[in-house]
């Protein structure tokens, strides 16, 4: 296995990359390969184990409104979250609570045809002694016809702990 100092030869040769992974110097005499590989040029195809990952769809671009509530504390507010067209782990929005007096950045963490999954940046929100959201919370947001299904997490949405949900509608 690789670590700090290998050293890595690559050679040309056709349509294909000769490449060789040395503990020292490669230009040393009669030199020992750890590992070696003959690469070809990739596909545009999907890369493995990312068959599920799109850009954020066009439908969901756009700007959403509407009314969240937190369960603990329990609060309602006012909610506009901006989406834009954008690749995973890039800031591709943001979500503005006004009532709440905080707007954080949103980077896409995932997306699928049904769902988008994004983390919030930039601050906290709190009411209160209560924190409503904060950097790190993921919001799992799916389009349900013409309006937009959100869900808040203070960590993973797969665990199913929302601490707050709403429905957005495009304005």
């Amino acid at each position: 296995m690789a670590g700090n100092g290998y050293k890595i030869l690559a050679s040309l040769s056709g349509s294909s990359l000769g490449w060789k992974e040395f503990a020292s110097d490669p230009s040393a005499i009669n030199p020992t390969a750890s590992a070696s590989a003959t690469l070809a040029q990739g596909s545009s195809g999907a890369i493995p184990g990312t068959s599920n990952l799109i850009a954020i769809p066009d439908a969901d671009i756009g700007t959403w409104k509407g009314s969240g509530h937190a369960f603990s504390p329990s609060v309602d507010f006012a909610i506009t979250m901006t989406i834009r067209a954008g690749q995973v782990g890039q800031v591709v929005g943001e979500i503005d609570r006004p009532t709440l007096g905080c707007k954080q950045d949103l980077i896409l963490d995932k997306a699928t045809t049904q769902s988008i999954t994004l983390t919030e940046q930039g601050g906290f929100c709190s009411v209160s002694a209560g924190q409503v959201a904060g950097n790190g919370y993921k919001i799992l947001a799916s389009l349900s016809g013409s309006s937009l299904d959100w869900k808040e997490f203070p960590g993973d949405p797969s665990a199913g702990n929302a601490s707050a949900t709403s429905t957005l509608t495009m304005g």
